[in-house]
């Protein structure tokens, strides 16, 4: 497990070099970069999740995608919590922060792994915890990242939900309900589209380095700490209430890996987007992504 995540990660690392070197050199420029976080939110990440739900249908994989679901919901539910509490003084930067505790970079890093211990069928129920984290995220997590100061009515949250990843989640589920699988020429034209998650992220995520430098960010107490709450504090809260559950190994192995990654990809794609302190953001991603080489084999070995 341990050598897993660390070749993921050296390669996410090695893709974040180029995209800082990018933007250094000037391939990527702002307004270039602002695209490139749109067509990954809008366009990739929504084949990404589609495409997990291309299985063959039996009801006992329904019943633990559902239950898988459920507890998903309520660790989203959780994970939020702990992070108004954490946050609920609002101060600089709340925002980001609140959203780098709430959410995980549960389909980046989670893919890999739980595909390389459990295969498909471990992505399947991943694929679940995606479907909670992403309504949450496009409801709870935009309404954080875009209203500051400002609140947010029930119409503009549902609003918010209306979206391209949302809509492949319901259309995916509807899929596997059906048992349909769509002719391969869809598939795999799809799958060449949602290849390109992993690497266009983190492409995004170098050139948003490319303002700062390293020896800033270690300097950088205020980032620091932030990561050493995401990733050590949180899930040494979350992860034992996991292992205690009266479900399946796999369904909570799945969970554990989940909440035990680095803050997700969106924190610098909606810092972006809703025009907040970009470079705060993309600092703590990174750290938080470095910080997962160590914490991740850590946590799983101590579950």
């Amino acid at each position: 497990m341990a050598l897993i995540v660390g070749r993921q990660v050296l390669i996410m690392l090695i893709i974040m070099v180029i995209g800082w070197i990018s933007a250094k050199t000037k391939l990527i420029h702002d307004e270039g970069r602002k695209d490139l976080a749109a067509v990954l939110l809008y366009v990739v990440n929504p084949f990404l999740v589609f495409l997990s739900f291309i299985r063959e249908f039996s009801m006992d994989a329904l019943r633990k995608f559902l239950l898988t679901f459920a507890l998903s919901a309520m660790l989203m539910i959780i994970l939020s919590l702990i992070s108004w509490f954490l946050t609920r003084h609002k101060k600089k930067d709340w925002e980001i922060e609140r959203y780098c505790f709430a959410f995980r970079n549960c389909g980046f890093f989670g893919i890999p792994i739980i595909s390389s211990v459990y295969g498909a069928e471990g992505v399947f129920y991943l694929s679940a915890f995606l479907a909670a984290f992403n309504i949450w995220n496009w409801s709870y997590g935009v309404t954080i990242m875009k209203s500051g100061d400002k609140k947010i009515g029930a119409k503009e949250v549902l609003h918010n939900m209306m979206n391209p990843t949302i809509i492949a989640t319901i259309i995916g589920f509807i899929v596997f309900i059906a048992s349909y699988t769509p002719p391969s020429i869809l598939t795999d034209s799809f799958q060449y589209i949602s290849d390109m998650n992993t690497p266009l992220a983190m492409l995004v995520a170098g050139s948003l380095l490319a303002g700062s430098s390293l020896l800033d960010m270690l300097k950088d107490w205020r980032c620091l700490r932030t990561s050493l709450i995401a990733m050590a504090l949180i899930p040494a809260i979350i992860i034992p209430l996991i292992r205690i559950l009266p479900v399946d190994l796999m369904i909570r192995v799945v969970l554990s890996i989940a909440a035990a990654c680095p803050i997700g990809t969106t924190t610098n794609l909606f810092a972006l987007r809703f025009d907040k302190n970009v470079e705060y953001a993309a600092r703590v991603y990174s750290v938080t992504t470095v910080m997962s080489v160590v914490t991740i084999p850590l946590f799983m070995l101590l579950y």
